[in-house]
């Protein structure tokens, strides 16, 4: 049970008690550090190896989530004993001390790895507490621009709606420019959280295109090329009565979507873009004529950002341009480079659950995600009929609907794994995280997916990703928490093969299936939303002091 104790605002400390003898103490006006009574440093040499595993884990996560990179002394900065203790070892150190000393671990630690490892919404609520001097120095007032947003939506909505939200409870203050076909649903959603009551929402409309509630318009890239210039005459109004400090585009999160917002003459935040990531060639083999056509597009469109007058403007008016994946970066000019972070847009909210027990039974795999073309969801199909070759009983569940739905199902079929696979069009997002649990692997073949917030949620789900050397899911998944299939040289059929294969030596270990699934959910833990967002204004702010 954590105890929140806050009785001693004259020094801001906050003390968070998770387990008998241990507290974990933040002070701007002394040196609390992180203590036990008795000595937990004495305790730190009695664990065996797999015990100061888990407690290193701990320490990056307390030192991730607290800040504890240095308590301010009246002569300097000096780190807490324990983080100093743990995070300059590594694991063969750890390991060679574990050998030697085989003393038990007290409970209390046990208690508290095992604690907020499942979770980290403590740590996520102490973080927000323990940085609150922080917070009201760095502050801004900022005017996010987010075409997209929707409560309990994922994608592009998604994101607006996390970052806005999550901006303000940063202590931010937020104006929001957001498209009106979702007004209803912000406003319901607000009215359901009263710690959102400060946010400022503004919905400018275009002249003569009226908007149904909960619907995307018809023609969308020319409503918000439309909107786009709509909105920076409303930001412009706003900005003479405000005076924002800083203002951020945020969605679409699209390298070819344009913002106008530069011109209000205020620093410019942009992105995380995607976008650049484009499918190998070799892996067009098996798109039809308007497929390859598409790619095709779509590639000579991204030779064009640079100079395309529409998108150039506002990425030589930025201060910083935030890019979700290399691929996008190296679209940029030399001089846009030069301003440039990588950083993925996903994040996570609330507990974590626990990791599910698989029982023995025939292999479940999932993926879920939209029926495109692009999206890789017939490698997956060819996979699993390579897969059935060896283990007859594997099921492949695909959760998703769209335009290549009939051409997936007919390939099912071509390859005889009707009783191995099933088609699900739509789930509730519950339904969904029902699935993550009662599966074994999440496979994502996507081949230019910017980020995959699919893959994020597998994760925290303990599910272990397959998926493609390419975009986004190439930043997220390591080699502890799934597979990446390499795709050099390959074509689909052959990239199909590797990953069945891959799969089949998975499955056959149970200890390496249980290890991915516990470092699938020890890799989700560091995209908790709150973090991500707090680190990336923090990158944003220090790249607009450069450009004063």
């Amino acid at each position: 049970m954590a105890i929140i104790d806050g009785s001693a605002p004259e020094c801001r400390l906050l003390r968070v008690r998770i387990a008998p003898g241990y507290s974990i103490n933040r002070s701007q006006g002394r040196d609390n550090g992180l203590t036990r009574r008795p000595s937990l440093r004495k305790e730190i040499f009695n664990l065996d190896h797999d015990q100061l595993t888990n407690v290193l884990d701990l320490a990056e996560i307390v030192v991730a989530e607290l800040g504890l990179t240095g308590v301010r002394y009246c002569n300097g900065w000096r780190r807490p004993r324990l983080a100093w203790r743990l995070v300059d070892l590594d694991i063969g150190q750890l390991s060679a001390l574990g050998r030697r000393l085989q003393a038990p671990i007290e409970q209390g630690i046990r208690n508290t790895v095992r604690y907020l490892k499942w979770h980290p919404h403590v740590l996520e609520a102490v973080r927000r507490r323990t940085h609150t001097a922080d917070r009201d120095k760095t502050a801004m007032r900022l005017l996010i621009s987010a075409y997209a947003c929707a409560p309990r939506h994922g994608s592009e909505h998604g994101v607006g709606w996390n970052w806005i939200t999550e901006a303000h409870r940063l202590g931010h203050t937020v104006w929001a420019l957001v498209s009106p076909n979702h007004q209803d649903a912000i406003a319901t959603a607000c009215a359901e959280s009263p710690d959102l009551a400060g946010i400022n929402w503004v919905f400018p409309k275009v002249p003569g295109w009226p908007l149904k509630q909960a619907t995307e318009p018809k023609w969308e890239r020319t409503y918000n090329l439309l909107w786009q210039t709509i909105a920076v005459d409303v930001a412009r109004d706003l900005h003479a009565k405000v005076g924002f400090d800083a203002v951020h585009h945020l969605t679409w999160g699209g390298v070819r979507a344009p913002t106008f917002m530069g011109s209000l003459g205020v620093p410019l935040i942009v992105g995380p873009l995607g976008g650049g990531e484009t499918s190998p060639r070799l892996l067009r083999d098996e798109f039809h004529f308007k497929a390859k056509l598409t790619e095709t597009i779509r590639d000579l469109s991204n030779m064009t950002i640079t100079f395309n007058p529409l998108v150039r403007r506002g990425l030589v008016d930025a201060s910083v341009i935030f890019v979700k994946t290399p691929d996008t970066r190296r679209l940029l000019s030399h001089a846009m480079q030069k301003k440039a972070v990588e950083f993925i847009e996903l994040g996570l909210r609330g507990p974590q659950p626990p990791t599910p027990d698989r029982p023995a039974r025939p292999p479940r795999l999932l993926f879920a995600g939209r029926l495109l073309y692009w999206k890789g969801a017939h490698i997956a199909i060819r996979a699993l009929a390579k897969l059935a070759q060896r283990l007859p009983g594997a099921q492949l569940t695909v959760v998703g609907r769209g335009k290549e739905q009939d051409r997936l199902k007919a390939a099912a079929a071509r390859y005889d794994l009707g009783a191995n696979i099933e088609f699900i069009p739509w789930l509730p997002q519950r339904d969904l995280f029902a699935l993550y649990r009662s599966h074994d692997l999440f496979i994502f073949p996507s081949l230019h997916d910017s980020s995959g917030g699919v893959v994020l949620e597998a994760l925290w789900f303990g599910l272990p990703v397959v998926c493609l050397d390419i975009g986004g899911p190439k930043q997220i998944v390591t080699s502890d928490a799934g597979i990446v299939i390499s795709t050099a040289g390959r074509n689909t059929a052959q990239v199909a093969a590797a990953m069945a294969d891959e799969i089949f030596c998975v499955l056959s270990s149970p200890s390496r299936l249980s290890a991915l699934s516990f470092g699938a959910s020890t890799r989700a833990r560091r995209f908790i939303l709150s973090s991500r967002i707090a680190k990336f204004y923090d990158l944003a702010a220090d790249f607009m002091a450069r450009s004063k």
